[in-house]
């Protein structure tokens, strides 16, 4: 669920009022009424009564900088900029004129002399916060965070209520991968307001890159009863609620977003993910195909829906997403193995084993591609070659059962029975389910059988043909328990 940083601050545009250095009386009136106009909205109005106060008290600076700022609101950086020049020139000691000029220059894309701008609006006012902002906005979309983080902690100085300030910290030190410090701006932040929805949520957010899920659930879920429908959280809660397994409430959750016009594409993709769970894959790949359609480039939304595709037996369609994906990123490791596994289901085996082995060089702590790799190895009749890949999985995850099962495979291939027989204990102990438990009962019957343990060999099949649904399966399992006991031994 992580996401690329991006700060939003709407800058407060600064209106300077007018004092005794007025000229004239009815400049000071129509400067008065312009700022009135402002304040409620009406733009055209104030720009209006600005020129005419101008026209009247063409040397005041504070007529030319709430002009250019009310062209700013407007978005209209050329004449905005034109009248902060002007102010400038008039009075070059007014911080408010150049954090507006910054803004404006900002606007124009010229960020060198937007960040001049911002230096010397804090270089005339010591702590002047809209420039700080403008000039942390600036540093954090240029990547340098940790002097946006010093910008915004001057702020919190200058005024430790200030909250905005220490979300974005928080924020920012999230996106460096500082989640305890995170944590605790967004705890600064929630000192000063205790239902922030914002400060909640970016500490939900920290607590799930800390992967701890349920303390993240309750920040979600504090910065919901903040802010009711707030469709982040929502979505956010939804991904983290998949990750526990509750799926039921991880689809209410998207639901609910999705019911929002401001939804964002993630969020039919979490719902994805939450039916996905549920092993509804038809619902899961509707979900997905809207988030597809929503955000066409986003290579996460075309592998999660090849996999419902691939569990609902539409390889060609799960190969298309999956190619789609490695044509934008060839070295994407899962990508490569989830094609492998789709070509080994539809028998291009000597494909599959170039995307097991491409998925390992990428990756070489890919434990499934690694598996995946080994098993072709040993179906093809190569335990050498499996061999040290299966060393290298088993320092990985020494408790995983199917690579417990494929060793097992390994001894098998070269004849040793009883080391398989201990191998596939090991396997069952790991309680596989489905297909691999059958699997593991049959290679151990076969192990024990060799090894002239018949009775316990029996036994095994015996408990393969319990479990499984196989008509073809049963009766070969069922010839060979029928063998054994028959051999009189």
């Amino acid at each position: 669920m992580r996401t690329k940083l991006l700060i939003l601050v709407t800058l407060p545009v600064l209106v300077w009022h007018m004092s005794a250095w007025a000229s004239s009386r009815a400049a000071c009136e129509l400067f008065n009424q312009a700022v009135a106009a402002e304040n409620s909205g009406d733009l055209d109005r104030a720009l209006t009564l600005y020129t005419e106060a101008a026209e009247l008290d063409p040397r005041n600076a504070a007529i030319y900088s709430n002009r250019g700022a009310v062209y700013l609101k407007k978005k209209q950086p050329d004449p905005a900029l034109a009248d902060l020049d002007r102010a400038a020139e008039l009075d070059p000691n007014n911080p408010g004129t150049f954090s507006n000029r910054g803004m404006a220059f900002q606007a124009k894309g010229d960020l060198t002399r937007a960040m001049e701008d911002f230096a010397r609006a804090i270089a005339l006012e010591r702590g002047h916060v809209p420039s700080l902002y403008g000039r942390a906005k600036l540093h954090a979309d240029q990547g340098q965070r940790e002097q946006a983080i010093k910008d915004l902690a001057a702020i919190v100085r200058a005024d430790p209520h200030e909250v905005k300030a220490q979300i974005l910290i928080g924020r920012l030190l999230l996106a460096q991968g500082a989640q305890e410090r995170a944590v605790r701006a967004f705890d600064s932040a929630l000192r000063t307001d205790r239902s922030n929805p914002e400060a909640h949520l970016g500490k939900g957010d920290a607590f799930v890159a800390m992967g701890k899920y349920r303390a993240a659930v309750k920040e979600y879920d504090h910065a919901i009863e903040a802010a009711p429908g707030n469709v982040r959280a929502l979505v956010n809660r939804c991904a983290t609620l998949t990750r526990l397994r509750e799926f039921p409430r991880a689809v209410r959750d998207c639901e609910a977003a999705l019911a929002s016009d401001k939804a964002p594409p993630d969020a039919d993709h979490n719902l994805g993910l939450a039916r996905a769970g549920m092993s509804d894959h038809q619902a899961a790949v509707a979900a997905f195909n809207k988030a597809v359609e929503k955000a066409p480039g986003k290579t996460d939304y075309l592998y999660n829906r090849a996999l419902s595709l691939q569990a609902l037996g539409m390889q060609d369609r799960a190969l298309d997403d999956l190619g789609t994906v490695l044509e934008r990123n060839p070295n994407h490791a899962d990508a490569l193995n989830q094609r492998g596994t789709v070509r080994w289901i539809t028998r291009e085996i000597p494909l599959a084993m170039e995307d097991f082995r491409r998925a390992v060089e990428i990756d070489p702590k890919h434990v499934t591609a690694m598996k995946n790799l080994a098993a072709g190895l040993l179906e093809r009749g190569d335990p050498k070659s499996a061999a040290p890949i299966l060393e290298r999985a088993a320092k990985l995850a020494p408790k995983d059962p199917d690579i417990a099962g494929l060793v097992g495979d390994l001894w098998i291939a070269e004849g040793k029975w009883d080391k398989a027989q201990n191998s596939y204990k090991a396997a069952l102990k790991g309680a596989p389910a489905g297909k691999e438990r059958l699997r593991v009962l049959s290679r151990m019957g076969l192990a024990l059988e060799h090894a002239g343990k018949l009775r316990p060999a029996i036994q095994a099949y015996e408990k393969a043909l319990e479990e499984t649904t196989d008509a073809k399966v049963g009766d070969e399992l069922a010839r060979k328990i029928s063998e054994l006991k028959g051999s009189g031994k």
